[in-house]
């Protein structure tokens, strides 16, 4: 199992139920020629829904990779966007090209203005490290629009 972080700390090593399916609407592929990515899922601030960020492509064959972090951009925390890190939605790793999220909006900010009309999209980096020599990274940053339905 690879290590993931996010922001500040590591994932907790608590057990956890078996992922759930993800449907293809809410899979967020990341390739190697895109720095930005935007989910193609709206996701509504009040509901609380699994995605799946596939890191596939951005491995060659053979290839593993040796961490993964996650770390909400300022702007986005500031609206109240986070991505776990602990307890029953806490983003955790499905398999070694696979890691499944859950964003969520704090309670709080969840009927702000911002979500109305076509909403705001909410962004998080993502850098991945390999087990290739030299070691290969990437860092790229992932949008999730948020607008209320």
């Amino acid at each position: 199992m690879i290590p993931i972080l996010i922001a500040l700390g590591v994932f907790d090593d608590a057990p956890l139920p078996e992922p759930l399916p993800t449907p293809p609407e809410r899979i967020i592929r990341l390739t190697r020629s895109g720095g930005f990515t935007v989910a193609g899922h709206v996701l509504d601030p009040a509901n609380q829904l699994n995605y799946l960020l596939d890191l596939s492509a951005l491995l060659e064959d053979g290839e593993n990779f040796t961490t993964v972090s996650l770390a909400v951009l300022p702007a986005s925390a500031a609206l109240g966007f986070s991505i776990p890190s602990t307890g029953t939605y806490q983003a955790r790793q499905v398999d070694d090209r696979h890691i499944a999220i859950w964003p969520t909006i704090d309670p709080a900010k969840v009927n702000a203005q911002t979500w109305a009309g076509q909403g705001a999209a909410c962004s998080f980096e993502v850098t991945a490290s390999t087990d290739s020599d030299p070691q290969r990274s990437w860092q790229q940053t992932v949008s999730i629009r948020m607008a209320q339905r």
